[in-house]
């Protein structure tokens, strides 16, 4: 018996023929030039890199966000060149780190500095800097005590 070796082939995906090498098969791939259509140079896709964020114009201190009637309490400082955020939970404070450090960042940015850290100075009755208790008036409508207001 006599066996006969055929040409070795690929299966087309295009036609689906069978075809003699991977060129021909590319051949078979490749858009068709259109007589009535002029061949357009292919537009380049522009892909802009994200803006990177830069929190650094938010000081250290605390802060508090009111979010649907409840209001949250956070202190925001620097370790090294990152911000750091940590959620106030009774006299305890928790690291919160990645996507929900950097939504609280944005919380705060978007409800006004000056306005999150006098709500955190109002509702606890602590300096939004240092933490410490406000013990007088003067302080109180401040949100600062006298050391961090530099008295």
């Amino acid at each position: 018996m006599q066996t006969t070796l055929e040409a070795p082939s690929i299966r087309c995906g295009s036609c689906k023929g069978r075809h003699t090498s991977v060129a021909l098969v590319r051949e078979c791939y490749a858009p068709k030039a259109s007589a009535s259509a002029p061949q357009s140079a292919p537009v380049p896709v522009q892909t802009k890199a994200p803006a990177r964020l830069d929190f650094s114009s938010i000081p250290d201190g605390n802060y508090a966000i009111r979010t649907d009637g409840v209001v949250k309490f956070y202190r925001v400082y620097t370790n090294g060149k990152w911000k750091n955020v940590q959620v106030r939970a009774s006299d305890q404070l928790f690291d919160v780190r990645g996507p929900g450090g950097i939504a609280i960042l944005h919380a705060i940015v978007k409800a006004g500095l000056a306005e999150s850290q006098m709500l955190f100075a109002t509702e606890l009755g602590r300096c939004y800097i240092c933490g410490r208790t406000l013990t007088d008036e003067e302080s109180r409508a401040r949100g600062t005590g006298p050391v961090c207001a530099g008295e």
